[in-house]
């Protein structure tokens, strides 16, 4: 996770504490998926260029480090990252197999964790206010073209773009994005995320004691649900997808406390236990905490 990276890297929570890390922080304001140098005109000349900033790194790395001999590789990020992660795994992938050719080589044993990134789990955002009402309904393709269009031009995962030519803008939920993506994915992710409830959903009241009876309470439950949901949907359609998905309120920072302070235990197997035996062993893991 982002905040107290320097923590994470050398924790024993994490599996890959004892790897080469490499740390980009994010500065971009885009998810990772502006493509332009210029200053945004409705930003205020904010420069959205997530995706080349990442293009510029993985350049510098192929350039000045060893990584073209690494034997793994894990792409990870949370929050914009996450999302940046969904995006990036199969182009980060194809950049790895060139480096790998160039020398002869066979590419790295490459996968991709993204965390909290699942923006946006199937049917949602359906806005608290709507909710209230008794109206479920998504605006879902409404959310997805005005970031592309906040943050454009974007760079978005090429194989979902060119499938979904006409409707390219639906390739940011990565509801629609995932069955693309032909890297490994280990999803992490609160079923209860606050961040899409409170500012993507609009539930001000919505909180961790919000009681289930509440209104609030049924929009944190009804937002669980679509998340798991999608979760499942992920997993029957992906074999080499891993899930683990913790029943917390919160966003990224209950996965920097889960790396660095405190061990979290779904069906009894630790967050790091289960990305190892997904990673080295090739096991399915779905661990999805209830209640």
């Amino acid at each position: 996770p982002e905040a107290n990276h320097m923590l994470t890297a050398v924790s024993p929570l994490n599996p890959f504490a004892s790897w080469s890390h490499v740390y980009v922080p994010y500065c971009s304001g885009d998810t990772w998926l502006g493509n332009s140098k210029d200053g945004h005109v409705g930003l205020l000349g904010l420069q959205m260029s997530g995706h080349l900033i990442l293009e510029t790194v993985v350049q510098h790395l192929e350039n000045h480090t060893s990584m073209a001999n690494a034997t793994d590789v894990i792409l990870g990020g949370t929050s914009a990252g996450g999302i940046g992660t969904f995006h990036h795994a199969d182009w980060f992938a194809a950049r790895l197999g060139a480096m790998a050719a160039a020398r002869g080589a066979r590419p790295p044993s490459f996968a991709a964790i993204p965390v909290e990134g699942v923006f946006f789990p199937e049917k949602f955002p359906v806005l608290f206010p709507e909710f209230v009402l008794g109206i479920h309904n998504s605006v879902e393709g409404f959310a997805s073209k005005y970031l592309t269009n906040l943050f454009g031009p974007v760079w978005m995962h090429e194989g979902c773009v060119a499938a979904r030519a006409g409707d390219e803008s639906s390739c940011f939920d990565v509801s629609v994005l995932a069955e693309h993506i032909e890297t490994r994915l280990f999803v992490v992710t609160n079923l209860f995320d606050k961040l899409l409830i409170h500012d993507i959903g609009a539930c001000l009241p919505c909180s961790d004691e919000s009681s289930a009876t509440s209104l609030s309470g049924k929009y944190i439950r009804f937002f669980g649900g679509l998340m798991s949901r999608t979760l499942e949907d992920l997993w029957k359609r992906r074999p080499r997808l891993g899930v683990f998905a913790s029943s917390e309120f919160g966003h990224d920072e209950t996965w920097v406390e889960i790396f660095t302070k405190r061990t979290k235990r779904i069906e009894g197997v630790t967050l790091g236990s289960a990305i190892s035996r997904w990673y080295s062993q090739h096991e399915r893991i779905f661990l999805v905490q209830r209640g």
